[in-house]
């Protein structure tokens, strides 16, 4: 029976007691699984989170490390090179190096002639080189600031410049040979430059810098200066005025004489001074376009030849020393004179005739040459040929310096004691020979020739050069054993 007012429901289930456990089980898995998997998951992004942070930290540090800090070298100011009266011969000037980031380069083109009009380069070239595909790139070496400056002012994307130096010669021809000249990178290539490199090169400097990629400064970044060393001045006992004039001189006789070339050297004989050094032809170290390896080369130091007549001093002071000939006594000088199998005449055909040495010398008489050797013999020629010192090199320290050529009297042939003693079969340097007659008029005394007078260090105190490995004290030539 049904109540009335009371609506029949039909088809209404019951729930019993076990019907909300059947249907929570699955959402407990589901839950447990959920779980399960981010535990797996924290799990690897922590055992990654400790290979990154604790097993590859170092290496990931090196390269961030790498990326945001950057290390700029601060060049060092090189050294001037002045004659001994203090006026310069070799000085740095400020100069830019202009340098591209290839990657930063939008218009590889456009940019090219842009640059390649300013700074008067090949078009071709700065586009190859902008097409690198390196991070840096220098387009020039040494540019003008004015000249970077209106390159600056094009704001060109990639395109930078860095502040550098670059050798300037006041005297242009003035002794290229003894100066020398650097590379783009400012280092000495050859003569004095590269001699005393060390010297004028001081010691770079450098900063430590973090920077974002564009190359901004990150603030309260990383940032360390070392600060650079500049070189030293040198103080060279050449004297301008007079390398001046023997240049003019020398350049007149080679082309009065139709000859392919000359050497010039003055030197003071009683402190081995040398006061100038120069070859013809020379070259502009300012501008090594068309230099030939011939013009370059110091020829006075580091070219041996045969002496011929010049070396006829030698003999005749050994034979006065050693009290051979005396300076009235006089010889019988026939026009010819045979040893071996070679005839030695003099340039001018004469009968025998007396002669002095001095008549001997001031005539050039080969055959008169030859018989004074002769009452020296081998063994006491060459001991004096060594004491002039023509065996060895000067020890003047300059690059390529050459020791001539003289061989032993064990070595000699039958007709060495010919051809030796008026020059032929030996070989020495214009230098050898120069000191060969400063040590006549120094009165018999060798005096170690040299070019350097000292240096002028940071401080602007001067230092005269020291005795060096190869520097030696005056000695007497007619003194044995020394």
């Amino acid at each position: 029976m049904t109540t009335a007012g009371t609506p029949a429901v039909a088809g209404r289930r019951r729930s019993g007691p076990g019907g909300s456990s059947s249907r929570s089980a699955p959402t407990a898995r589901r839950l447990v699984a959920l779980m399960a998997a981010l535990a797996l998951g924290l799990s690897a992004i922590l055992v990654r989170l400790v290979q990154l942070q604790v097993h590859d930290a170092s290496a990931y540090r090196a390269l961030a490390w790498g990326q945001r800090v950057r290390t700029i070298e601060l060049p060092a100011s090189r050294g001037s090179i002045f004659d001994r009266d203090g006026q310069e011969l070799a000085l740095s000037l400020p100069a830019r190096a202009i340098y591209a980031r290839p990657p930063l380069v939008s218009d590889p083109a456009g940019e090219a002639r842009t640059v390649a009009s300013i700074l008067k380069l090949d078009p071709a070239g700065v586009r190859a080189a902008l097409k690198n595909t390196g991070p840096f790139v220098y387009l020039a070496r040494g540019v003008e600031p004015a000249a970077a400056a209106a390159l600056e002012a094009k704001h060109l994307p990639g395109i930078g410049s860095l502040p550098e130096t670059k050798r300037y010669y006041p005297g242009g021809v003035l002794a290229p040979q003894v100066l020398g000249f650097v590379g783009v990178d400012g280092s000495g290539l050859a003569g004095l430059e590269q001699q005393y490199q060390k010297v004028l090169a001081g010691r770079p400097g450098h900063a430590v810098v973090e920077a974002d990629p564009s190359g901004v400064l990150i603030p309260q970044g990383e940032n360390v200066d070392v600060p650079s060393v500049p070189g030293s001045d040198l103080v060279l006992t050449l004297d301008r005025q007079i390398q001046f004039r023997a240049q003019q001189v020398l350049q007149r006789a080679v082309k009065s004489n139709h000859a392919r070339g000359g050497t010039v050297i003055v030197l003071d004989p009683r402190s081995g001074d040398i006061l100038a050094m120069a070859d013809y032809p020379w070259f502009d170290p300012n501008d090594l376009t068309d230099a030939s390896w011939e013009a370059i080369r110091n020829r006075a130091v580091t070219d041996a030849y045969e002496p011929g007549s010049v070396n006829k001093i030698v003999t005749a002071a050994a034979a006065v020393q050693e009290s051979r000939l005396k300076l009235d006594q006089r010889l019988t000088v026939p026009g010819y004179y045979w040893l071996y199998t070679k005839r030695f005449t003099d340039v001018h055909p004469h009968p025998a005739e007396p002669m002095t040495l001095g008549d001997i010398l001031a005539f050039s008489s080969n055959v008169g040459t030859i018989k004074v050797a002769a009452l020296l013999g081998p063994k006491l020629l060459y001991q004096y040929l060594q004491r002039f010192g023509l065996t060895r090199p000067t020890g003047l320290g300059f690059p390529g310096e050459s020791g001539g050529i003289l061989p032993p009297p064990s070595e000699w042939s039958g007709t060495s004691m010919g051809t030796i003693p008026i020059g032929q079969g030996i070989a020495v340097t214009p230098l050898q020979m120069a000191s060969v007659y400063g040590t006549i008029a120094n009165d018999g005394i060798w005096v170690q020739p040299r070019l350097l007078r000292g240096a002028v260090g940071a401080d602007g105190r001067f230092r005269p050069a020291a005795a060096g490995a190869t520097r030696v004290g005056p000695r007497r030539i007619g003194t044995p054993g020394r």
